[in-house]
């Protein structure tokens, strides 16, 4: 019997979450801080609960962490598409380190970094671990030494490319 009121806290707080995420930023901040603001007068004057948030001041100290949480999804958004920017801005250019530390970053990400078109790029001691390059046309790039370690390479364009002392292990096995 007491799985039903566990099933129970779990749904709401699942429930709480969605609408969390769902809701805009402006009706989660108004929510938090009337919700804090009615917790305040409702409880007594001597709980702990009062004593803390009986300024402004702590209340705007929750209200803002919570929207910091809340915005977090947006500001992944954000610095991914100033990374696709960085590697847009240079395509055509042989070195960019700029673009190097966009592509390690968004690989980091775990965003798919397929159909890329970086012909001719100088991509020395890149870190691209378990990437998915399928579709992307490196050719004449420069993969000295870079770690494309369980990478996916599937219908990549690769002629001519200078793999030179670069990590490319599929199984474990074998160096490329």
């Amino acid at each position: 019997m007491i799985l039903k009121p566990i099933k129970l806290i779990q749904n709401i707080f699942k429930n709480i979450l969605d609408w969390f995420w769902e809701s805009p930023t402006w009706l989660v901040a108004i929510s938090i801080a009337s919700s804090l603001v009615v917790l305040v007068i409702l409880t007594p004057d001597d709980s702990i609960i009062s004593r803390l948030l009986s300024d402004v001041e702590p209340i705007s100290i929750i209200a803002a962490l919570i929207l910091y949480i809340k915005e977090s999804p947006d500001r992944k958004k954000e610095f991914q598409y100033q990374a696709w920017s960085v590697i847009d801005a240079a395509h055509g250019v042989k070195v960019s380190p700029a673009r190097i530390i966009a592509l390690q970053d968004l690989n980091e990400d775990r965003v798919t970094l397929n159909n890329l078109d970086l012909p001719g790029a100088k991509l020395v001691r890149i870190n691209l671990p378990k990437a998915d390059l399928s579709e992307a046309n490196l050719t004449k790039c420069d993969l000295n030494h870079a770690n494309l370690n369980h990478a996916n390479l599937g219908n990549a364009l690769l002629a001519r490319v200078n793999i030179a002392y670069a990590i490319a292990l599929r199984d474990g096995s074998e160096d490329v």
